[in-house]
């Protein structure tokens, strides 16, 4: 205390302490009615990693737009259950890295790792989960909740992947766009996607914008380098994994929800479809 105070005479009085012991538990239950758990009345872990901290605000990113669309109407009640279906899965795996990291650092209480282990990048950990529920269309059931390696190419249920585009002259990451709505990209300058989306948020009453994807000033996010960042022009649909007449439709909370790799028959019944299921309604 007199180091960090920078004062050697300090008169420093210890008045009480709190033993701490690192521990590894998850609630079994993350919502109980109207009451919901995030953060660390969810899920205890070791510190090694920061991933704790890391789970609990990804946890409240998840709730947040879920409440919001269920009190404005959007949304039936049903979404709520999706919070710990995608969020519980996520705490397990987490916490599963954070203890083999633990054990890699020798933390007391924590025996030494057998074996290679797990990848605990923090990064991989932090953005490369996956959720697995009905807020989610066309997930791989079978691919791990926490992969080995991050690599986001917008596989549903995982993280959307970032480009550099230009949208009314800024130049911003796609990233920047997931927030407030649903956002559908499509690539077709012409193509039905964005009336598919007028029809469907019409219909439903949801917040949904779609974003025209593409090289030149047509698009509505340019992929054209800026002052001639990124050495290129980026391709959006083999970024997205679909073909330049298919679709992706991005959660408020940045997460792919659902993508249509090619051009339905009719795109608006489908969008709406999808959105129907996504939305519990």
């Amino acid at each position: 205390v007199r180091a960090a105070a920078g004062v050697r005479d300090l008169d420093v009085e210890v008045t009480g302490r709190a033993p701490w012991h690192a521990a590894d538990r998850v609630a079994d239950h993350y919502r109980q009615g109207r009451v919901f758990l995030i953060g660390d009345s969810a899920h205890e872990m070791p510190p090694t990693g920061a991933f704790g901290s890391n789970t609990g605000i990804q946890d409240a990113h998840n709730l947040a737009w879920k409440i919001t669309a269920v009190l404005h109407g959007w949304a039936g009640e049903g979404l709520l259950d999706t919070y710990e279906a995608e969020r519980r899965p996520v705490a397990l795996a987490t916490i599963a890295r954070a203890i083999e990291q633990a054990a890699r650092e020798e933390h007391p209480g924590y025996a030494a790792a057998q074996g290679p282990g797990q990848s605990t990048d923090l990064m991989t950990v932090a953005l490369g989960y996956r959720y697995l529920s009905t807020a989610v269309s066309g997930a791989d059931t079978g691919a791990p909740t926490i992969p080995e390696t991050l690599r986001l190419q917008a596989d549903p249920g995982t993280r959307a992947p970032h480009m550099t585009v230009v949208h009314n002259g800024d130049t911003k990451s796609t990233i920047d766009l997931y927030e407030r709505s649903f956002v559908l990209l499509s690539g077709l300058p012409d193509g039905p996607w964005p009336s598919a989306a007028h029809a469907a948020a019409t219909k439903l009453d949801v917040p949904l914008v779609p974003y025209r994807v593409g090289a030149g000033p047509d698009f509505d996010l340019d992929t054209t380098p800026a002052h001639g960042t990124d050495g290129g022009r980026a391709d959006w649909a083999a970024v997205h994994g679909v073909t330049s007449r298919g679709a992706v439709l991005v959660r408020p909370d940045g997460i792919v929800a659902w993508r249509s790799t090619d051009l339905p028959a009719d795109p608006a019944a489908e969008l709406t479809r999808v959105l129907e299921g996504l939305l519990s309604r």
